[in-house]
């Protein structure tokens, strides 16, 4: 009898988009469940809802930079947003 908990990047793939780094897939917990007394196992998966799981998957791209993977640039973007995108490399807005 017991619970094992993992934590892992799990959604890699958005609409016409695709993560550039293992560590920037979105994260999906796991939990495996073993009942011994009715020999029961159960296992279920689900994804963290942060916000940028949330935004990502209603824009179909990244809204905030990730470790390694970049939102792709808006072609409505004026060429200080373009540059920015660029050069900034924390988890802010773009």
């Amino acid at each position: 009898m017991g619970s094992f908990i993992q934590v892992g990047p799990g959604k890699f793939d958005l609409q016409d988009f695709s993560m550039v780094n293992f560590l920037d897939g979105y994260a999906i917990l796991t939990k495996l469940e073993i009942n011994g007394q009715n020999k029961i196992v159960k296992l279920e998966k689900k994804y963290a809802q942060s916000e940028a799981y949330k935004k990502a998957v209603a824009n179909g791209k990244p809204f905030f930079t990730e470790f390694a993977t970049r939102p792709p640039r808006e072609e409505t973007q004026g060429f200080f947003s373009k540059v920015l995108t660029t050069f900034v490399s924390s988890n802010s807005y773009v």
